[in-house]
């Protein structure tokens, strides 16, 4: 590419040349105005040839770019879709232990009760069974609702009492609660709790939050866990709070608190906040991180109320 200006040089240079001094030579008026219309052509010439290989080298040259650049986007995609992908799969497993190992631990004793006479077991077998069988429900509706998460595109909305939907969080999330010695006090206090959401979402960002503020208060003397309600009537949306007295987060780490794949956790993907922030955002709502007044962190979130959606 860069030889074809040189080339025509090459090529017409001489040509040019020899005719524009045979014309010089003769001495005659035609044929030196030949001569001036040949140079003023060979500069035009070779003007253009030049301007044109310029402007298929730019051309050449931000193809290039553009393909670098959209080959170095591909390969973060696909580092971020594996890390995602990992982040995914460690949060199902989190999910799934508590109702696969408490199913286990049915079936186990439903095993051991069948060794003992039936008139001395202290149990009944069907009951337990019954468990085990309610737990295996539990572990299948949790791989539905991730199944659901995922799949979907826009949310499917649907009108809900958010403190319902709060309480029956706080229900699922109970046992694990219960095992890592975390109270919970519930504060619900919007007057107006009716919004317009994509409930499976929404329990998605309450179970990242709730499990973050368990893993934060693993060291804590108090492991007390508050969400409360209020409703902002001013502009019809109605504020959740979440706050922990877990060991809370620097300046610099609230910076990128929601930032994909940023972690201060050994084992962590980074992903939860960022997918919280996300849902909250596509229900045109407003995620945001406080340190909370008495040890521990706060994060926040507003929801646009029922009436406050249907008139948008």
């Amino acid at each position: 590419m860069a030889s074809i200006p040189f080339a025509a040089l090459a090529f017409v240079a001489p040509v040019a040349l020899a005719s524009f001094v045979t014309l010089i030579r003769s001495h005659d008026g035609h044929h030196l105005l030949i001569a001036a219309v040949l140079a003023v052509y060979t500069w035009v010439l070779l003007r253009g040839v030049f301007a044109s290989a310029e402007q298929l080298r730019a051309r050449v040259l931000t193809q290039i770019a553009t393909e670098q650049t959209a080959s170095m986007r591909m390969q973060k995609l696909q580092a971020s879709g594996l890390n995602a992908l990992g982040g995914m799969a460690t949060n199902l497993a989190h999910e799934l232990n508590q109702p696969l190992t408490a199913s286990a631990g049915y079936l186990l004793t439903a095993r051991r009760l069948l060794k003992v006479p039936q008139e001395l077991r202290p149990a009944s077998i069907e009951g337990i069974l019954d468990k085990a069988a309610e737990q295996n429900m539990r572990a299948a509706g949790i791989v539905r609702q991730l199944r659901e998460f995922i799949m979907r595109g826009e949310p499917e909305k649907a009108f809900v009492n958010l403190h319902d939907l709060i309480r029956e969080i706080s229900q699922t999330m109970a046992a694990s609660m219960s095992e890592a010695d975390v109270s919970l006090g519930l504060q619900l206090g919007a007057n107006v709790d009716r919004v317009f959401v994509d409930s499976v979402q929404i329990k998605q960002v309450f179970v990242n939050l709730i499990s973050n503020a368990i893993e934060a208060m693993n060291a804590s003397a108090e492991r007390k866990l508050t969400i409360s309600t209020s409703s902002l009537i001013e502009d019809l949306r109605i504020r959740i709070d979440v706050a922990d007295t877990g060991v809370g987060f620097s300046e610099v780490v609230r910076e990128k608190l929601f930032e994909p794949f940023a972690t201060s956790k050994a084992d962590g993907m980074g992903i939860g906040l960022s997918i919280s922030r996300s849902i909250v955002e596509a229900h045109y709502g407003t995620m945001w991180a406080e340190s909370n007044p008495g040890g521990g962190a706060v994060l926040s979130f507003v929801l646009p109320m029922a009436n406050a959606e249907r008139e948008a």
